[in-house]
C-alpha cells in the first residue's frame, strides 16, 4: 500500500516511507520465499501502476523503473538466499555487480547523457563560476544515486532479516559465513579500471566521466563486502551497538571513511581482517 499512497497523496511522511517499501517485500520472501516475493512483488507494482494512472501520470516509464529498482533487487536476492548458505557470498557478489550496471546502463540508453549535459548546461548558467569545482559532481551524479539507492536497498534487506529474527524467530546463516567475494568480480574490476586509466588518455570529458560512472558503480560489491566485514569484526564487542552507531556517524560527517570501507573489502583475500575476529 506504501506505493499508492504515495502516488495519491506526496507529503514528507510518504515519501520517507516511500523509502522503505523494499521492506516489506524481503519479509515476505524471508518468511514464505520467492513465489510469495514475486507474489508480492506484482501486488505493489499493480498498486503503484493503479494509482498512477488515476493520477494521469505517465504510467509505462514509472512501472518500468519501479520494477527494476524496487522489485528486481530484492526478488534477485531471495532467489540467491533460498539457494541456501553454499557459495552465497559469490553468487550475491555477481548480483552486486550485475543489477547496479544494469541499472547506469538503462540510464544511458535512455538518453541519460543528454540529461547530465542540459543539468551541466544550468548550473553553469545560474550557479556562480566559484562553485565550479563543486558542480563537477553532477557529472557522477548517476553513479552516486545507484549507489545510495543500493545502500537504500541493503538497509531494507537488514530490516527484512532483523524483522524475521524478532517475528518469525528464525537464525540465518549470514551471521556464521564469512564475507568471501568471487574471483569473477575482482577479475572484472581489474579489467574495468584499467581499460578507464588507458581511456582517459584518449577519450573526451564526456566519455571520462561515463567510463567513471561505471567504475564507481562497479565498486559497490566491495563497499557492501567492505560494511559487512566490519559489521562481523564487532559482533564479539560487549558495546557493538553503540560502536556501529559511532562508525555511521563518522562516516557521515568524514565521508573519506567511504573510501577506507571499500578498500577493506578489495583487499580482504590479502589482509584476512574477519578471521582475526571471526
Amino acid at each position: 500500500m506504501i506505493p499508492a499512497l504515495f502516488a495519491l497523496n506526496q507529503t514528507p511522511l510518504t515519501l520517507g516511507l516511500q523509502l522503505f517499501i523494499q521492506a516489506p517485500l524481503f519479509v515476505v520472501g524471508l518468511a514464505y520465499g520467492f513465489v510469495c516475493c514475486v507474489g508480492a512483488s506484482c501486488v505493489a507494482l499493480g498498486l503503484y501502476g493503479f494509482t498512477t494512472l488515476i493520477m494521469a501520470q505517465v504510467v509505462s516509464h514509472d512501472l518500468i523503473f519501479f520494477f527494476l529498482v524496487k522489485c528486481v533487487p530484492v526478488m534477485a536476492y531471495i532467489w540467491v538466499y533460498d539457494k541456501g548458505k553454499d557459495s552465497f557470498f559469490e553468487r550475491l557478489g555477481y548480483l552486486l555487480l550485475g543489477l547496479p550496471l544494469l541499472c547506469l546502463s538503462w540510464f544511458y540508453l535512455g538518453g541519460g547523457q543528454d540529461i547530465l549535459v542540459s543539468l551541466n548546461a544550468y548550473f553553469k548558467t545560474h550557479v556562480d563560476p566559484s562553485f565550479g569545482t563543486y558542480l563537477k559532481i553532477i557529472d557522477y551524479f548517476p553513479s552516486l544515486i545507484i549507489f545510495s539507492g543500493t545502500l537504500l536497498t541493503c538497509l531494507n534487506g537488514a530490516l527484512g532479516h532483523l524483522f524475521d529474527r524478532r517475528v518469525f524467530k528464525r537464525k540465518t546463516f549470514l551471521q556464521s559465513q564469512l564475507v568471501v567475494l568471487p574471483s569473477g568480480v575482482y577479475a572484472f574490476y581489474a579489467l574495468f579500471a584499467l581499460i578507464t586509466i588507458v581511456m582517459s588518455h584518449v577519450v573526451g570529458d564526456q566519455a571520462v566521466a561515463t567510463l567513471h560512472n561505471f567504475l564507481i558503480t562497479a565498486s559497490i560489491p566491495f563497499f557492501i563486502a567492505g560494511m559487512a566485514i566490519i559489521h562481523k569484526m564487532v559482533q564479539k564487542v560487549p558495546q557493538k551497538n553503540a560502536l556501529l552507531t559511532i562508525f555511521y556517524l563518522f562516516m557521515f560527517l568524514f565521508p573519506f571513511i567511504i573510501i577506507i570501507i571499500f578498500a577493506v573489502g578489495l583487499f580482504e583475500p590479502w589482509s584476512r581482517l574477519q578471521t582475526k575476529f571471526h
